[in-house]
């Protein structure tokens, strides 16, 4: 295993930028880099990058596109013999010290390196204890990698939802959760507009996107939601940032309807603990039931009122 302080007394030579190969990377963006090119400009580069042997780069993804935007020819990296667990680890470890892994990406690494740790333990040499059967290797890798079954079960889950949907990508995982599941909840048919709707939100405002679907989702009829992705297909930005209010101000829910739902709540909750007491079966039906249709008339009345509200906050020329 090629330890850092190895790596660390590598010579430092000029190389090519255009003999670098850049594959399998475990960042799949680099992500904005003018701040960095402008930091080369004045003041070099401090840290050089890491490159295989063979050319492939280890480290140094942002810096040497940095560099290769300003126009430069060669760039200062060490060369060193690793195998692929090294590199792996390497990246990741500077990863972790730079610039932390978005949710999918770290899923995919931990994904990757569970297959290499199964592959590996499926070729253990005859004769010696090993599992046999797929779960078992797939237990036995989850252990030796010191990671946790649920843990693997959630990055498989982050690894589907963004290839359902792709712009979740760059979402932490709570939201890409919650987002995924709210997307699926639509019509088919609203997928790809619902996607670049919420694609009008920067990523660290995933939990805000994620709400603004929910509220569509659970009290917006699709004349309002379509209406809210026209409008965020605009050119202007305060087109794009009414829409995203409208969505988040959904329902207005005023506090009068409130109360009047807290009220119609407690009178099935007392409801039911008569029910509890033995009281008489037809009537505690008789009293949900008149219970139930006041909820229901009420819910209805709340729904119209932010139907109407949202109608009014988006203005007429969408609908």
């Amino acid at each position: 295993m090629t330890t850092q302080t190895e790596v660390s007394n590598t010579p430092i030579e000029s190389v090519k930028i255009s003999s670098i190969q850049v594959v399998h990377r475990r960042r799949q963006k680099v992500g904005a880099i003018a701040t960095l090119a402008r930091s080369l400009e004045r003041h070099g580069l401090i840290h050089p990058v890491l490159i295989a042997t063979n050319g492939e780069l280890v480290v140094g993804a942002r810096r040497l596109a940095a560099a290769d935007r300003n126009g430069w020819k060669t760039i200062p990296a060490r060369r060193v013999e690793l195998s692929l667990e090294e590199t792996q680890a390497i990246e990741l470890a500077e990863n972790e010290e730079r610039s932390d892994l978005n949710a999918h990406e770290a899923g995919i690494i931990r994904m990757a390196e569970l297959q290499a740790e199964v592959e590996r333990l499926s070729k253990t040499a005859p004769g010696r204890k090993s599992p046999k059967s797929a779960k078992s290797l797939r237990t036995a890798a989850i252990k030796t990698l010191g990671s946790h079954p649920r843990t693997v079960q959630r990055d498989e889950e982050i690894i589907a939802d963004v290839k359902d949907f792709p712009v979740l990508e760059s979402w932490s995982r709570r939201n890409i959760k919650r987002a995924a599941n709210a997307l699926r909840d639509l019509p088919p048919n609203e997928h790809n507009a619902a996607e670049r709707f919420i694609g009008t939100f920067e990523p660290r405002e995933g939990n805000v996107a994620a709400e603004a679907l929910e509220n569509m989702l659970d009290v917006t009829p699709p004349k309002i939601r379509k209406a809210i992705y026209a409008q965020s297909k605009s050119k202007d930005p305060k087109d794009v940032q009414h829409a995203q209010d409208a969505a988040l101000q959904l329902p207005p829910a005023p506090d009068a309807f409130i109360g009047h739902l807290k009220d119609a709540r407690r009178h099935l909750k007392e409801v039911v603990s008569k029910r509890k007491k033995r009281d008489s079966a037809q009537g505690c039906v008789k009293r949900a039931y008149q219970a139930l249709q006041e909820a229901i008339t009420l819910l209805d009345g709340a729904l119209k009122m932010a139907q109407q509200n949202a109608i009014k906050n988006l203005g007429g020329d969408h609908l």
